[in-house]
């Protein structure tokens, strides 16, 4: 397993940029609690639905619980751009591994303004390596049956359908 500061420079050494702006990416941090919550605050309740399922709006807790994350358990990839002299989150890739198990699951969200610009499909591909070297052997991923940019984003980061259930889609990868 890669330690922290190896995950770290995996991300920051990652070059993308969006209409001639240069977009960061690294691990989310305890501190980022006002960068999370501006961010989730930025997104669409659309968005918001299509990536937690259920309502879902930023609390202090709900930004304490996001942001203050066990790099053992959880890791959460942050892409971000610099607007009027500050940094703002525009992107949130998340996992997660299962206790007991070599599995991960993932879950991606993408701020409105910069949907349909490949970012989803560049965090979705970081997190990927990042599986690996967190020493995962799979990772999946639920989504809606309506979320078809998330299913098109899976699907071309090699993710297979695993499950439907209703609604539901369950697609993984498997890294062995």
């Amino acid at each position: 397993m890669a330690s922290l500061k190896d995950l770290e420079s995996c991300l920051s050494n990652r070059s993308f940029s969006i209409d001639g702006r240069q977009v960061r990416f690294r691990l989310l941090k305890k501190e980022d609690t006002g960068l999370w919550t501006d961010f989730v605050n930025g997104c669409s309740r659309e968005s918001l639905w299509l990536r937690f399922l259920v309502p879902f709006s930023a609390t202090p807790e709900r930004a304490q619980r996001f942001c203050d994350i066990d790099p053992g358990k959880e890791l959460a990839i942050v892409a971000e751009m610099s607007e009027d002299e500050r940094s703002r989150a525009i992107g949130i890739a998340r996992l997660a591994k299962l206790s007991g198990t070599d599995k991960a699951e993932f879950a991606v969200i993408v701020s409105d303004p910069w949907q349909k610009k490949k970012l989803g499909y560049t965090l979705s591909d970081m997190s990927v390596g990042l599986v690996r070297q967190w020493g995962a052997k799979s990772v999946f991923s639920e989504t809606l049956m309506e979320n078809y940019a998330m299913i098109r984003v899976l699907k071309r980061c090699r993710y297979k359908v695993e499950e439907r259930n209703g609604n539901m889609f369950t697609m993984s990868l498997d890294l062995a």
